[in-house]
């Protein structure tokens, strides 16, 4: 299949293969990960990790990108030059690194690219967007990450790699996700982890929604315009308790 570039994105990659390299002894480090273009390996815990060599490629590609939006078109270009594949392989190797890194390193701006997400040692990170000034309408405050009301760090989540890709891969695709089943399995746990992941990478960030303690009509009308106002992401955890509100929430959401 073909690779088709939107328009301007041939002018972004431009810009960037002009300008100068880092040198390929710069050491990236973030967690307990130490990223080493010049010896081409990344370290986990001062120990080698096995990465493929087009995983490896995207890594580097994003975390000297770090500043901004990567998009599909460019990570291809950079990492399969002259070479025309599906988009499948580079939605492989994001994978692989997610399950790595964990799935906060790596964000997603849906139908556009990635960008990489987790804090570099001694390296500044630009900051999202600057939220409008209709967000505090939503009496929602941001002890966390810019854009978010989610912590920074979130507990880890075992075995649940599959579940988290499946999961970012449906909100990529859809406006409206709902997650079932048994209560205490973790299902706010998992929307947090994916929600974190890409409040970076979205201009309104991501937001946690409490249904549990809600009660006031007014204030569930101001949430209801909020939703209709900024395209940001949302997790409305315990909406089961108030089905009528979340009903009329949705249908503002996605219209």
């Amino acid at each position: 299949m073909l690779k088709r570039s939107p328009p301007g994105t041939f002018a972004a990659i431009a810009a960037s293969r002009a300008r100068p390299a880092p040198p390929l002894d710069s050491v990236y480090r973030f967690g307990r990960f130490e990223l080493q273009p010049g010896q081409r390996q990344l370290l986990a815990d001062g120990r080698p990790v096995g990465l493929g060599q087009r995983a490896f490629d995207v890594l580097h590609a994003l975390v000297e990108r770090r500043e901004r939006l990567v998009t599909k078109s460019e990570l291809l270009d950079v990492v399969w030059p002259g070479v025309v594949v599906e988009e499948n392989n580079l939605q492989v190797q994001i994978s692989a690194l997610r399950k790595l890194l964990g799935p906060q390193a790596i964000g997603t701006v849906p139908g556009r690219g990635y960008r990489f997400t987790a804090a570099l040692e001694g390296a500044a990170v630009s900051a999202p967007k600057a939220a409008g000034p209709a967000r505090p309408a939503m009496g929602l405050s941001a002890p966390g990450a810019p854009g978010t009301n989610l912590p920074t760090e979130l507990p880890p989540l075992y075995g649940r790699e599959e579940d988290l890709e499946a999961l970012r891969r449906l909100i990529d695709a859809h406006r409206l996700v709902t997650v079932v089943g048994a209560g205490g399995i973790g299902k706010s746990r998992l929307a947090q982890a994916v929600a974190l992941a890409q409040a970076g990478c979205r201009p309104d960030g991501a937001w946690m929604v409490e249904f549990a303690g809600l009660s006031d009509p007014a204030l569930l009308e101001r949430l209801q315009r909020a939703f209709a106002r900024i395209p940001a992401l949302y997790i409305a955890d315990g909406h089961h308790r108030m089905a009528s509100s979340a009903r009329d929430l949705a249908r503002t959401a996605v219209p």
